[in-house]
C-alpha cells in the first residue's frame, strides 16, 4: 500500500512529512551511501574474494532504495556470475512508482539498475516481495510493513547490516534493544553492520547485543558515524550450507509445478533432469490449452490469503520476465463478479487494502471493461489475464541445466549415500543429490511420503465455438467458472470440480455443468445454441491438499521420528527430515498463480538462501502439516527458524 501523503519534496529532494526528516544527504547522497554503507562494511573486498554461492545484506529502511542500488553496481562489478546477492529490506511507508521514478533521477548513473527494479516495483502490498533482476544474479526481498514486524517472519543471517532508517530521535520505536537483539541471533562470523548515526543509545545497544562497535569519520559535515562486526565470542554454533559439488536434482513430472523447479534451480546452476511417464511435457492438468491467472484473495488474514496475493504478485514479475510471445499469453485483465450483496461488500474491502493490485468496479463500469453486458459488480485486475500453460512450460523447458526422460515410469525412490536413487520397476532411471516429487496426488505412492496425501480432482473445461455476442468480449470474466475471450476462434469456460474423480473422460454431463456456470456470467446469453453432443473439451486431473495450501518444502523421515512423549518433554526438538528429498505438489487449479513462487521457496530451501516469504506462511506450507497435526505437534514453523536447519540437520 503506497502512502504518498508521507512524503513531500525540498528542493527536488525527498522529504518525509511523518518522520520530519530527509531521505539522504541533499548534497552527496549516492556518495554519502557508498562511503556509510558500501565501504564500512568492506563490501567490494569481500565480493572480490567471495568464496560461497550467495551474499546477504539485511537493511532495516528501504526509503527510496538508494542503497540498493548502490549495492547493485557495485555487486556487478566486484561479484562473479555464479553468484547471486540478496538484499533484504523493509519499508513502512513505501514511496509510490512516481515517487520512486523522481527522486531516481537524481541519479542518472544509477538509470540501468532503476529501470530492472521500477519495472516490478508497481505491484507492491503489505507483505514479503521478491524481486529478480540481472538474469537473477540480484534478489530484492522487500518487506511492506513495520521492521518489527519483519523481524517475527524473517529467517535468515546477514553478511552485512544496513542500518538506515531515519534518526534515533526522529524515529526512537526502529532503534531499541529487541532490533539489536535480534540483530544477534541472526548474525554469524565475519558479519559486519554500519549505520550513518554515532547516538550513544544505538552504540551501548550493538554493544550489548554481542558487537564490536567502532565509531569513525562520518561522511561530510557528519562528524561521526558507527560500523562493526558480530563478536566471535557470542556467536553460537552455526550450521552451514554444504551442498555437494554435483548440484544434481531428479524432477518427478514435468508439469507446471515440476518444469518451476527445475527452471528455479536452473537459475542457479544446478543441473536437472526432470523425469516423466508421458510422450511429451504437460500431459496432464498443465496441458490445458488456457489458464487464468487471478488470486481470488479472500479478506483475511490467513495463508490462503496470504498464498494468492503473494503469489500473485510474485509472478505478474516473474512472467515479465520470461517475455512470453503474445499468442501464448494476453494480460487483458479478469473481472471477479459479486455473486451478492455481502460479495460485493468484501469484495470493496479488497480492493481498497490492494489498491496496486486490484479495483473494485460497478456493474455498469465492468460492462464498459467486458466489452459484454455485466450485471454485478466485481473486482478487476486490469495486469493479469490467461496463459497458454503447456508453452510457458515449453519455455521453461529451454533453460540450460534442464534434461527431460520421457516414458519412464518413477515406480520406487531409494535413498543412496550420495541422495536418491530412481526406478522404473527393476530398472535405474535416474540418481542425484536432490529428488524434487512434483508428480501431483502420485507423492504419496512412496514409501517415504505415504503420510503426504492430495486428493485428486478432477475438471473439464468446455471450448465454445465464437459467436456475434462472445465475439465482444475483451478480457476474461470470472464467477464460479471462468470464460476468456476468443482463442482461436473458441472461447475457454469452465473447469467443473470433482474431488476423488480420476476419470479424464469428456462428458455431456460436465458441459452442461459449464453451461449453467455461464449463465452467471452472461445471463442474457441463449446457451441453447450450444449442443452438448458436438462441444469439445479437456478434462484433466488435479491435486488438492485437505486444507487448498500447496505442499512445499522437505519431508520428515517417519522412520526415525522420535515419539510424542519427546516431542512434549524437548519443546526444542525437530522431527528429523530426509537429506534432499522435496515435494511440489498440490497447487488445484491454482497451479500458474502459486507455482513459480513456490518453486523459488524451495530453491531457497535446498540452497540454504533467504526466503522470500515469512515464518507463518512456511509452516502452512509444510508438507508435512497433516502429520504433526495429527501427532498433536507444533514444531511446524519452528522447522524454517534457522534457515539453513532444513536441511543441514539431516546431513
Amino acid at each position: 500500500m503506497h502512502n504518498d501523503s508521507q512524503l513531500t519534496w525540498k528542493d527536488g529532494q525527498p522529504y518525509s512529512t511523518i518522520f520530519e526528516d530527509i531521505y539522504f544527504s541533499q548534497d552527496h547522497g549516492m556518495q554519502e551511501s557508498e562511503y556509510v554503507f558500501l565501504q564500512q562494511n568492506q563490501l567490494e573486498q569481500r565480493w572480490q574474494h567471495l568464496d560461497k554461492t550467495h551474499f546477504t545484506i539485511i537493511e532495516t529502511g528501504f526509503g527510496t532504495g538508494l542503497n540498493f542500488l548502490s549495492s547493485c553496481q557495485l555487486w556487478l562489478k566486484s561479484s562473479q556470475a555464479h553468484q547471486r546477492l540478496h538484499f533484504i529490506s523493509c519499508e513502512q511507508y513505501p514511496l509510490s512508482l512516481a515517487q520512486m521514478q523522481q527522486a531516481h533521477a537524481l541519479w542518472p548513473e544509477l538509470a540501468d539498475i532503476s529501470a530492472a527494479l521500477l519495472e516490478q516495483y508497481a505491484y507492491l502490498g503489505q507483505g514479503f516481495h521478491r524481486f529478480h533482476l540481472f538474469h537473477q544474479r540480484i534478489s530484492l526481498t522487500l518487506f511492506i510493513g513495520d521492521v518489527m514486524e519483519m523481524m517475527k517472519q524473517l529467517h535468515s543471517y546477514a553478511d552485512a547490516w544496513f542500518l538506515d532508517g531515519f534518526a534515533p530521535a526522529k524515529n526512537p520505536t526502529m532503534w531499541q534493544r529487541e532490533m539489536f537483539d535480534w540483530m544477534a541471533r541472526h548474525s554469524q562470523a565475519n558479519t559486519t553492520f554500519a549505520t550513518f548515526t554515532a547516538a550513544g543509545e544505538v552504540k551501548r545497544g550493538l554493544q550489548n547485543a554481542g558487537f564490536v562497535v567502532n565509531k569513525i569519520a562520518g561522511f561530510g559535515k557528519k562528524r561521526e558515524m558507527l560500523s562493526g562486526h558480530f563478536s566471535a565470542d557470542t556467536i553460537k554454533a552455526r550450521p552451514t550450507a554444504s551442498l555437494t559439488k554435483s548440484q544434481s536434482a531428479i524432477v518427478l513430472g514435468a508439469g507446471v509445478s515440476g518444469l518451476t523447479s527445475a527452471h528455479a534451480l536452473a537459475k542457479r546452476g544446478w543441473q536437472c533432469t526432470v523425469i516423466e511417464q508421458h510422450h511429451d511435457i504437460a500431459q496432464e492438468a498443465s496441458g490445458n490449452p488456457v489458464a487464468v491467472l487471478y488470486p481470488k484473495p479472500n479478506d483475511g488474514d490467513n495463508p490462503l490469503n496470504q498464498i494468492a496475493i503473494t503469489s500473485y504478485q510474485y509472478s505478474l514479475a516473474w512472467l515479465q520476465q520470461l517475455h512470453l510471445s503474445p499468442q501464448d499469453c494476453n494480460f487483458c485483465g479478469i473481472l471477479q463478479l459479486a455473486e451478492n450483496d455481502a460479495e460485493a461488500k468484501r469484495f470493496e474491502s479488497i480492493a481498497k487494502k490492494l489498491p496496486t493490485l486490484t479495483r473494485w468496479v460497478s456493474a455498469e463500469q465492468a460492462t464498459e471493461i467486458a466489452g459484454v453486458k455485466i450485471h454485478q459488480p466485481a473486482l478487476y485486475y486490469p495486469d493479469s489475464g490467461w496463459i497458454r500453460p503447456q508453452q510457458l512450460c515449453r519455455r521453461l523447458a529451454q533453460d540450460t541445466g534442464i534434461d527431460f526422460q520421457f516414458h519412464q515410469h518413477a515406480l520406487r525412490i531409494e535413498q543412496i549415500d550420495l541422495g536418491w536413487r530412481v526406478w522404473d520397476g527393476t530398472r535405474i532411471v535416474g540418481e542425484a543429490e536432490v529428488l524434487i516429487l512434483a508428480n501431483a496426488y502420485h507423492i504419496a505412492d512412496f514409501t517415504h511420503t505415504q503420510h503426504c496425501e492430495l486428493t485428486p480432482v478432477s475438471g473439464q473445461i468446455s471450448f465454445l465455438p465464437s459467436s456475434p455476442q462472445l465475439e465482444k468480449l475483451t478480457c476474461v470474466v470470472c464467477a464460479d467458472a471462468y470464460l476468456t475471450p476468443n482463442i482461436d476462434q473458441y472461447h475457454s469456460l469452465g473447469a467443473t470440480f470433482e474431488p476423488f474423480q480420476t476419470d479424464i473422460s469428456v462428458t455431456e454431463e460436465a458441459h452442461r455443468q459449464n453451461l449453467e456456470s455461464l449463465k452467471n456470467i452472461l445471463p442474457e446469453m441463449d446457451t441453447s445454441e450450444f449442443n452438448t453432443k458436438n462441444l469439445q473439451g479437456r478434462s484433466a486431473i488435479r491435486s488438492c491438499s485437505f486444507d487448498y495450501l500447496p505442499f512445499v518444502g522437505a519431508v520428515i523421515d517417519t522412520q526415525n521420528m522420535p515419539s510424542q512423549t519427546a516431542f512434549l518433554r524437548d519443546k526444542s526438538l525437530l522431527p528429523p527430515l530426509l537429506r534432499g528429498l522435496y515435494i511440489h505438489a498440490g497447487h488445484g487449479a491454482k497451479g500458474l498463480l502459486q507455482a513459480p513462487l513456490c518453486a523459488e521457496i524451495l530453491a531457497c530451501q535446498i540452497n540454504a538462501e533467504p526466503m522470500p516469504v515469512g515464518l507463518d506462511l512456511l509452516a502452512a506450507l509444510n508438507p508435512n502439516r497433516q502429520l504433526l497435526k495429527k501427532l498433536g505437534l507444533k514444531a511446524i514453523k519452528q522447522q524454517y527458524q534457522d534457515p539453513l536447519l532444513s536441511d543441514v540437520q539431516s546431513r
